[in-house]
């Protein structure tokens, strides 16, 4: 699994949408791997997850299930490699949150220079700071189904889901979620 997302080019195309989708211009700021404070709580929700997913009709065996807890403590292992997408750049987990305060800072202050708010709120909508965080893949199913953890932060909020995605022809559908949270 390490560094496999650098061979899976579909993955990287839906990681990418995720992130342009919340952040549709600027430069991408990526994490090197995910934070392992995040894990232990990702696999306690996510093994009840698995099971509520029957509601949208996906059932998973109890190999699936085990084979879908084992990589979920693996995923948080793996480093990303720089510059996976068009204009992104990868940081240091522990550098994430004083990056986008700092960066935060220095987009705020140079909202000053521009005396009306219309545009120092696009400037500032523009340039907002925002951090992305992401897991390699799990598949299941031939590659029929996609498990995937994903989390952004922008200053003092963010969000990070493990989602479930269903292979629609050659579109991922994102079916259920593992495990959520929002602050």
């Amino acid at each position: 699994f390490a560094n496999s997302q650098s061979r899976d080019t579909a993955y990287l195309q839906l990681i990418n949408s995720q992130m342009r989708n919340i952040q549709p211009n600027g430069i991408i700021y990526y994490s090197d791997k995910l934070q392992k404070r995040q894990r232990e709580e990702i696999l306690k929700v996510a093994r009840g997850q698995l099971t509520r997913l029957k509601q949208k009709g996906l059932v998973f065996s109890d190999s699936e299930k085990e084979y879908i807890i084992s990589n979920l403590k693996i995923i948080f292992n793996a480093k990303h490699d720089d510059s996976l997408f068009p204009d992104s750049k990868r940081i240091r987990a522990d550098s994430i949150v004083p990056f986008v305060e700092r960066t935060l800072r220095r987009t705020v202050d140079s909202l000053r220079h521009l005396p009306d708010s219309i545009a120092a709120m696009n400037y500032y909508a523009f340039n907002k700071p925002w951090a992305f965080f992401f897991s390699d893949p799990i598949y299941l199913r031939k590659k029929t189904i996609l498990i995937s953890y994903f989390m952004y932060y922008v200053y003092s909020s963010g969000e990070e889901s493990v989602w479930v995605y269903k292979r629609d022809h050659l579109k991922w559908i994102r079916i259920g979620v593992l495990g959520r949270g929002a602050w």
